[in-house]
């Protein structure tokens, strides 16, 4: 199908969309880094002319100072008072003058003539100063602002502020100056915040910084001219710009303010990072939301043309599928119609016009066919099953098998089907599909079969075996009650599912090889014959122990159509016998091995020893006081406190070693010692300190403590026997040397007497 004019711009649209969105942005984002410039403009125009005339006010105030002493030197009567009454009128003001560290004033040869911080003449001479050299060469300097100078008197830079001495003839007599320290200049920025990274630089017009904030000694005296920055403003005479500094190669923004009167510059100068700080975050801020709506247009456009074409492609295939539909429902054995709410057949096929329809030459039908049959016609052949139509007319499929009466007046047994057609997205409905399916034969079959197979379920539901048939595919046909209650499986459930996942056996444990006596008896065509050593897991994780057979199911003809397995639950009885057994060998309060199974331990290691050439040792344990516990607190505060001793024993052995329990409070303990001949003192020691720390039973921490006596493989014995009586001599020589130790055997314990004391 061709593709639609809308369909073939679509894309082009989504494109022309996303593009404005975008250029949108661009156009947005651009004109806020402008507004953000023009901001800091204004911002560096008034901080700049703030500067400016403070630093204004601050020089016109020590030009009044100068002037003043000028005047005062130029009174006969000020000349002539003594020295210390002379600089007080002199430097009256001037040293009062915030700022200033020294007045003084210099004769024609440059020599000090009287300072304001001395009353003793000072002999150096100010002759090579610039200042000194401006006044001599220029009656018309007027005030004259140094380049930083380094002090001779303190070492600080300073700028010196001065003005020429003349007489009544305008001859040049020397000069009267005031020394300002930088450090001060700077102070008078502190008040101004420029952000992080922000400068404020005071220079002269030939780029000699004279000061800076923030404060920095080693720029005071630099020259800018040749740099970048001071460059772009002599050559352009621009008085705002952006340009990267060479002191710390940070970029701002630049303003440059002259000082009228004066041969100054301020520069003020606002980092880059900080002005554009807040467009940067509405750029991508906004940049990440046109993103999203930019890729949002590309998606829901593309999205727009799938569903397009997918509707396109769906207009086809319904009508291919409707031509297919047809085909099928006209190639169909069964009956099919659709009865609209009147009862009106709007659609039947082949078949249903074949078995009901007046004419014995149906014609062609479509869906809304007029030559349909009339409209009484679907509550005539709902006939006696009418309740079900209308059930299925207020919503509820219905399914049902009934006689009925054909074109030919004969009477048929049919499955019918009614589904409602609803209204989509309500609970009307519009009508219904019928289906109906001739089941004569079946149905004449069923009958007969229906005795012989009642027969068959009373057997299997009254014998006290499980019972599970298969086809010849092993898959589940039958499950008789016992075998639906061992299985956890109904039959209905189970039906045609494989016997392995219905009945999962296993060979011994349920850990072992799979077992499946029914698919051997499918495989083989022979019977299998009773086995009692299966387990089966069923559905819900519980485990039966079975006795299981199975025998094949043949036809006339030999061949194996399914087969029959028999299963008998000999959980109880198999569950019995592994607790007499496990009960034969081990001891009943504790779990640990008894004497017997201890003894088996024992020969099995002792044989391995004698071929590893390895050692062995065994220790008989007792606990020390155990009777005045049992007769102070009870048997049953006695056992508790047996079985955490137990407990913590067995923590400290390993897998390989073995803790019995003899009876009473005593334990032996069989260890492997490998190639260590210290391995048992070690073990030993450690049982005792182990035993050392307190029980709670019943609440109350008893000290009770151990008596370990060690015998050794093959240095104290040969045999279990001999080895379990040397441990035992020896257990006895702790308790007589104390308690809560151990002893080695040793011969000469054998001869000692009870009494005497015995060492380790």
């Amino acid at each position: 199908m061709p593709l639609t004019p809308f369909r073939r711009a679509l894309p082009y649209l989504a494109i022309a969309l996303t593009v404005g969105i975008g250029t949108v942005f661009l156009a947005e984002t651009l004109y806020g880094r402008h507004e953000s410039t023009l901001l800091a403009q204004r911002n560096g125009r008034n901080l700049s002319n703030t500067i400016e005339e403070n630093i204004r006010r601050t020089l016109d105030f020590y030009d009044r100072s100068l002037v003043g002493v000028i005047e005062e030197l130029g009174d006969s009567s000020t000349m002539a008072l003594a020295p210390g009454v002379r600089n007080r009128v002199l430097f009256d003001k001037a040293i009062t003058t915030t700022g200033v560290s020294q007045v003084y004033v210099i004769d024609a040869e440059g020599v000090i003539r009287i300072s304001s911080v001395t009353l003793t003449p000072i002999p150096n001479s100010l002759a090579d100063r610039s200042y000194f050299q401006a006044h001599r060469n220029n009656p018309d300097v007027g005030l004259y602002i140094s380049e930083p100078i380094v002090s001779r008197f303190d070492g600080q830079p300073s700028v010196v502020v001065s003005r020429r001495l003349k007489d009544k003839d305008g001859a040049f007599q020397g000069v009267v100056a005031a020394t300002i320290g930088t450090e001060y200049l700077s102070d008078l920025f502190n008040q101004i915040n420029l952000g992080d990274d922000g400068r404020i630089t005071l220079t002269r017009t030939d780029g000699t910084i004279i000061s800076r904030f923030p404060y920095d000694k080693s720029l005071i005296g630099r020259d800018l001219s040749k740099s970048p920055v001071m460059g772009h403003f002599l050559k352009t005479g621009e008085d705002f710009f952006s340009e990267r500094s060479t002191i710390d190669g940070e970029e701002r923004l630049y303003r440059f303010k002259k000082f009228e009167g004066y041969p100054l510059t301020i520069v003020v100068a606002q980092a880059a990072n900080v002005v554009y700080a807040d467009w940067m975050r509405r750029s991508w801020l906004m940049g990440s939301l046109t993103l999203v709506m930019m890729l949002g247009c590309l998606g829901l456009g593309r999205l727009f043309v799938r569903e397009l074409d997918a509707r396109q492609r769906t207009t086809e295939q319904l009508h291919d599928a409707e031509q297919d539909m047809r085909t099928i429902l006209h190639g169909l054995p069964a009956m099919v119609a659709y009865w609209d709410r009147r009862l009106r057949i709007r659609f039947a096929n082949n078949s249903y016009l074949e078995s009901f329809a007046d004419t014995p030459e149906p014609p062609p039908v479509r869906p809304g066919d007029t030559a349909l049959p009339s409209d009484t016609e679907g509550l005539r052949l709902a006939g006696a099953n009418a309740h079900h139509l209308h059930r299925a007319l207020q919503g509820e499929a219905r399914a049902f098998e009934t006689p009925l009466i054909d074109g030919n007046n004969a009477q048929r047994h049919v499955m019918v089907s009614f589904v409602p057609d609803r209204v989509e997205g309500s609970t009307e409905v519009r009508g219904v599909f019928v289906q109906a399916t001739d089941i004569t034969e079946r149905k004449l079959a069923e009958d007969r079969l229906l005795e012989e197979k009642e027969r068959f379920r009373v057997t299997l539901a009254s014998i006290g075996d499980a019972v599970v048939s298969t086809d010849a595919q092993g898959r589940i046909t039958y499950l008789n009650p016992v075998a639906e209650r061992i299985t956890s499986w109904t039959s209905a459930d189970a039906m045609g599912l494989p016997v392995e996942y219905v009945v999962p056996l296993r060979e011994g444990a349920f850990d072992g090889p799979d077992r499946s006596p029914i698919r051997n008896a499918l495989e083989s065509g022979e019977g299998v014959i009773a086995s009692a050593s299966g387990t089966l897991l069923n559905r819900h994780r519980v485990r039966f122990d079975v006795e299981d057979s199975a025998a094949p199911i043949k036809d006339a003809q030999g061949t194996v159509v399914g087969a029959v397995m028999v299963l008998r639950d000999v959980t109880q009885a198999r569950a019995m016998a592994l607790r007499m057994a496990y009960l034969a060998q081990h001891d009943a309060l504790t779990g640990l091995p008894n004497r017997v199974l201890l003894v088996d331990r024992a020969t099995q290691a002792i044989a391995q020893a004698v071929r590893e050439g390895t050692g062995l040792a065994v220790m008989y344990m007792d606990l020390d006081h155990f009777k005045n516990i049992n007769d102070s607190m009870g048997h049953r505060a006695g056992d508790e406190l047996l079985v955490a001793f137990a407990e913590r024993i067995s923590r400290a052995l390993r897998q390989t070693d073995t803790l019995s329990r003899q009876g009473g409070d005593e334990f032996v303990v069989l260890a492997s010692l490998g190639h260590d001949p210290n391995g048992g003192n070690v073990l030993a020691g450690e049982l005792v300190r182990l035993c050392a720390e307190p029980f709670v039973v019943e609440g109350r921490r008893l000290q009770v403590g151990t008596s370990v006596g060690v015998a050794l493989f093959p240095h104290h014995g040969r045999s279990f026997e001999e080895l379990a009586r040397h441990a035992d001599i020896a257990m006895y020589a702790a308790k007589r040397a104390g308690r809560s130790r151990f002893t080695v055997f040793d011969a000469a314990l054998e001869m000692q007497q009870p009494g005497e004391p015995v060492g380790i």
